[in-house]
């Protein structure tokens, strides 16, 4: 019997959620692959978005003989805590649902994380949770994919180090958790001299004297530290301020189509990635597929839909075993787990781009 795969793109309401899930009971639970996507879709990259579109599209072609049924659907918490943790909640009392992909937002991850746990329900973080709440907290249930804060600042730190030693450096951040942990990591790097630290917004609201004054420390390279992919215009503003200055920041302003639409904006910047992703293989294809993020997404979807099938089971306590005994091989990258569910890499990677060229640099993980 060929299954039947849905995707909902937007499920506003708790009386709609309620709907849609108690429609996933007309065939067997235990052929049923629910996954739950959770956040806001105004905040994360919409390639990010794209490529959880792609996984649903090819996992129903390719499963569509297994017997098995795939739903995926779109939870929008508008970036508020309070509507998402309702949304969540609903989630996890449902046993329809068989995963959570979770939100961009750091204190709704956080509760997402607790909550998932206390009713073992699998739980994949694409953008991580906080280093904080990992040092803190044991589970069995959560799955993050991206590097740990410490990590990309100690990244950010090395790649300002090696690119301009000695170098006088400015950090940029927003107000963030997320943003103010990768920052306080990367100001340990004792290579390079830290001669000024701004929240964006303060440099925004005061720009020419911020930018006068670096330049008469004489500033090197800047840090732009963000939790947001909606901070270019940003970005612009400092290239225009410092054209020759060595730009360091994460894979927040990773994205290929702004890439292509200002080239010129993208002669000197290094990305110090949230995840790891293959460039040696991924860089070799056109459109879509080039753009790290876009990979991520549809590995964060499909990495659940293939393990279930792997493991023939659509039970949580399954599918977390499974990845915890086994990882997973998804399209450029590859997961492995520690004991807490966090992404277990032996390297981390920046992506150097001048001249219109970009390369892949390995980084031994502290």
């Amino acid at each position: 019997m060929k299954h039947r795969c849905f995707f909902f793109a937007f499920i506003l309401a708790l009386a709609v959620i309620a709907l849609a899930l108690s429609g996933c009971g007309s065939e067997t639970d235990s052929k049923l692959i629910y996954i739950a996507v959770t956040g806001d879709r105004d905040e994360f990259s919409s390639m990010f978005d794209a490529g959880i579109k792609k996984a649903y599209e090819d996992v129903c072609e390719e499963y569509k003989d297994s017997g098995y049924k795939i739903v995926g659907a779109f939870f929008d918490d508008d970036n508020d805590y309070e509507k998402a943790e309702r949304i969540t909640s609903k989630l996890l009392k449902t046993d329809s649902v068989t995963a959570i992909i979770s939100s961009n937002n750091y204190e709704i991850i956080d509760n997402q994380v607790y909550q998932c746990d206390k009713y073992d329900k699998v739980l994949i973080c694409p953008f991580g949770v906080k280093d904080k709440s990992a040092d803190n907290s044991y589970w069995q249930m959560t799955f993050s994919t991206a590097f740990s804060n410490y990590d990309v600042g100690y990244s950010m730190g090395k790649m300002a180090e090696s690119e301009k030693p000695g170098g006088n450096w400015v950090v940029c951040y927003d107000d963030s958790p997320v943003a103010r942990e990768k920052m306080q990591y990367l100001r340990r790097t004792k290579g390079i001299n830290i001669i000024d630290i701004e929240e964006i917004s303060e440099v925004v609201a005061d720009f020419r004297r911020e930018t006068d004054f670096w330049r008469a420390m004489d500033a090197d390279g800047i840090f732009i530290v963000t939790d947001s992919h909606r901070d270019f215009d940003f970005y612009y503003s400092i290239k225009d301020a410092f054209p020759d200055a060595c730009i360091v920041t994460d894979s927040c302003l990773d994205n290929v189509s702004e890439w292509k639409s200002r080239p010129e904006y993208f002669s000197d910047i290094i990305l110090s990635a949230n995840f790891y992703t293959d460039y040696d293989e991924y860089s070799k294809q056109s459109d879509q597929w080039n753009d790290t993020w876009f990979v991520h997404g549809y590995n964060a979807f499909r990495m659940v839909v293939d393990t279930a099938i792997a493991a023939d089971s659509t039970k949580c306590e399954d599918i977390s075993g499974y990845l915890y005994d086994n990882g997973y091989e998804g399209k450029f990258e590859s997961y492995r787990f520690n004991d807490k569910g966090l992404l277990d890499t032996d390297y981390l990677v920046s992506y150097k781009r001048k001249n219109g060229k970009t390369s892949a640099v390995k980084i031994k993980k502290q």
